[in-house]
């Protein structure tokens, strides 16, 4: 699976510009994802790093965070490697 962030820059109004690679299926659910919503890979990618961090956040302090499918209640659980 590639994983790998490659090389960072600040440009100049204080944004991190940061390359990474993705495996193929995560680039198939961006681009799917970019397609159905209609917003850009960046606002695709900070919406996925606010809930990643919502979760991680509130597990570091105990707090479950569950998922309600309408037939049952799931736990998310946070894997530290």
């Amino acid at each position: 699976m590639a994983e790998a962030i490659g090389e960072t820059a600040t440009v100049p109004d204080g944004v991190t510009r940061i390359s990474v690679n993705l495996n193929a299926e995560a680039a198939d659910f961006l681009r799917d994802y970019t397609g159905r919503t209609g917003v850009s890979y960046t606002e695709a990618i900070r919406r996925a790093i606010a809930v990643f961090k919502f979760v991680s956040d509130s597990t570091a302090v105990g707090t479950d965070v569950l998922v309600d499918d309408g037939r049952q209640l799931k736990k998310l659980v946070m894997v530290d490697d």
